[in-house]
Order: C-alpha cells, then sequence, then structure tokens
C-alpha cells in the first residue's frame, strides 16, 4: 500500500515492470525503505480506484498512509497516528536479465527473482 501510496509507478490497474524497483532504490539512497505490511496493510487501493471502499480511502503520501501504528484503547478501535520512523525493506540495487539460464544464474549467486510476463 505504501507503494501505491507514494511511489507514483502505477496502480491496482497496471504500472511498469521496473517502476516499483526504480522507486525503491531512489527512497532507499536516501536512508527510507518501503514500510512492512504490518505498519501499512495494503487496501488494494490507489487514487483513481472506484470499486468498494476505495473512494473513501484516503491514499495521499502523508506519514500515516506510509507507516502508522494505532492505539489499543477506546474499545479496540484507538486513534492512528502515522510514523516518521519505521521498520522497513531497502535495496541496494536491481537489473534484468532474460533467459531461464541467466535467471538461474541470478538466483544462485543473489537468491529470489521477481518475474513479469508479456501475456
Amino acid at each position: 500500500q505504501h507503494l501505491l501510496n507514494c511511489g507514483d509507478v502505477g496502480s491496482c490497474h497496471g504500472g511498469t515492470v521496473d517502476g516499483p524497483y526504480q522507486w525503491l532504490l531512489k527512497i532507499s539512497k536516501e536512508g527510507a525503505g518501503i514500510s512492512y505490511e504490518t505498519s501499512q496493510p495494503y487496501l488494494a487501493c490507489s487514487p483513481e480506484s472506484t470499486d468498494g471502499f476505495c473512494p473513501h480511502v484516503d491514499t495521499t503520501c502523508k506519514a500515516i498512509n506510509v507507516a502508522r501504528t494505532c492505539g489499543s484503547f477506546g474499545a479496540e478501535g484507538g486513534p492512528c497516528t502515522g510514523l516518521s520512523s519505521y521498520p522497513n525493506v531497502s535495496i541496494s540495487d536491481y537489473g534484468s536479465v532474460s533467459g531461464a539460464d541467466a535467471m538461474m544464474k541470478e538466483i544462485f549467486a543473489r537468491g529470489p527473482i521477481a518475474c513479469g510476463i508479456d501475456a
């Protein structure tokens, strides 16, 4: 959800293959990273979403829509507060490979990969 709220690299209806990685690398170099889902749950809503409850969801890029903590008082519905510091994932680089052999070499060298399929 953090990516949808702040990345400006796509929406629930599509985007580019590299856009999310470009954005994540940029914020990683700035000393930040993408928040864990536990501090910003995925809602499947982006600014142009019109389905379900999405028109009523605030998807602007501000602290409470990046990472939040919510109070457990007030009948378990306490207020939520945006966090300026939060657990996150960052990257130091990314790239593209093509073909089964190159994919296997990348997995062996650096671990899991993400794949896009032109379907």
